[in-house]
């Protein structure tokens, strides 16, 4: 499997200005999980009344492509992100169960995968697209960091580290207010 990711941090105070570059960029934000196949995928990040921390980023022309497994135990339906054209946007900011850990934000795309020995590469339409929304947004809402981690941080992350002088965990996955 061929795979790409970005990660990063936001705020939440970030999200409304996101949102619009999905817009912008033709994105449809969908939910991961649906109890059946016809329910409607479409979902408001900026709302979040599910409190999603992973949503999936599809551009209107390859919605049709979607493919979804089946979680038997508990009867849903999942997006196959390895046989689907979309990216796995991992929102970040502030879990529903703590105002005091900022956790990590990524963006994850499968570009080919193995169908048992042979490699499939997905639609050069969906990889460019993929590759252009990551870059754009690298470049519209992304800050490197002058810390040796040379992290990735929105505006807002950067002052809001300023302000409350967060420690970042070993791995790097998460700001924790002390």
């Amino acid at each position: 499997m061929t795979s790409k990711q970005i990660n990063f941090f936001i705020t939440p105070g970030d999200i409304p200005q996101i949102v619009a570059f999905f817009e912008k960029n033709h994105c449809l934000v969908f939910k991961g999980k649906v109890k059946n196949k016809t329910d409607d995928l479409n979902y408001d990040i900026l709302t979040n009344p599910q409190k999603l921390i992973q949503v999936y980023l599809v551009n209107r022309d390859f919605k049709n492509t979607m493919n979804f497994g089946h979680l038997e135990t508990i009867n849903q339906y999942y997006i196959d992100i390895v046989h689907s054209s979309c990216i796995e946007f991992d929102i970040g900011g502030f879990y529903p169960y703590s105002d005091k850990v900022l956790h990590r934000s990524r963006f994850y795309y499968v570009s080919a995968y193995y169908d048992k020995e042979t490699l499939v590469k997905k639609n050069d339409r969906f990889i460019h697209w993929a590759e252009g929304l990551i870059k754009d947004f690298k470049s519209e809402f992304l800050l490197k960091s002058g810390t040796p981690d040379k992290l990735l941080l929105s505006e807002s992350c950067v002052h809001w580290i300023e302000e409350f002088h967060p420690e970042l965990t070993t791995d790097g996955s998460k700001f924790i207010l002390v």
